[in-house]
């Protein structure tokens, strides 16, 4: 059975859910294997463009976009509280200047472990507190591309300390992932006031 699958075309396996999903358990202390398979999907599965999506995310898990080939656009969404930041500073000069240390610390990670110049990478941080004074419900984590993505149990900064299960998503699944969960929190212009970003090197 699994010689005859292999033997369907890529285009239409998409009828076939379920079938080709594929699921990495890993346990605690893999961490190094983690991020080589996660690595390696990249490397054979990133398209066009890549989302992060990991509120957790932080300087140290740039280790990721090392991966990803520098024609590709990036996109990575995390929360304040990835970056140690209670609270977004609601004061135009405290806020500028919370940005520009964040900038700095990114930078100077990006160019301490790596040579190669960055994929065009843009950095969203989401506050813990939105508008309304309530805590913000940002959790899951994906990793996603054209027609593919990473469903992912743990933060990228936590694998390795427990177990964790990272999914192969179906292009259907990852689609639609990407529209209802991801994309909204990439909509600079609605959540204005509520984000810091800035673009890696930049």
């Amino acid at each position: 059975q699994i010689s005859f699958l292999s033997t369907i075309p890529e285009k239409i396996r998409k009828n076939f859910q379920g079938i080709f999903s594929t699921k990495e358990f890993f346990k605690v202390g893999d961490r190094n294997r983690a991020m080589d398979w996660i690595s390696s999907w990249l490397r054979q599965s990133g398209r066009e463009y890549v989302k992060i999506c990991d509120p957790y995310f932080d300087k140290e898990q740039l280790w990721v976009l090392k991966a990803i080939s520098t024609d590709m656009t990036v996109k990575i969404i995390c929360a304040a509280r990835g970056q140690g930041i209670k609270k977004i500073a609601s004061i135009p000069a405290e806020r500028k200047q919370e940005r520009q240390n964040l900038i700095e610390q990114f930078n100077m990670a990006w160019m301490e472990n790596c040579t190669q110049t960055p994929p065009d990478t843009l950095i969203i941080i989401h506050d813990v507190i939105n508008d309304t004074e309530e805590k913000d419900e940002f959790h899951d984590r994906f990793i996603v591309t054209k027609d593919g993505g990473l469903s992912i149990g743990s933060s990228l900064n936590g694998l390795g300390k427990k177990e964790c299960v990272i999914k192969v998503l179906s292009a259907d699944d990852a689609s639609d992932i990407e529209e209802k969960y991801i994309n909204p929190k990439l909509n600079l212009a609605e959540i204005f006031s509520r984000v810091m970003y800035f673009e890696l090197g930049g």
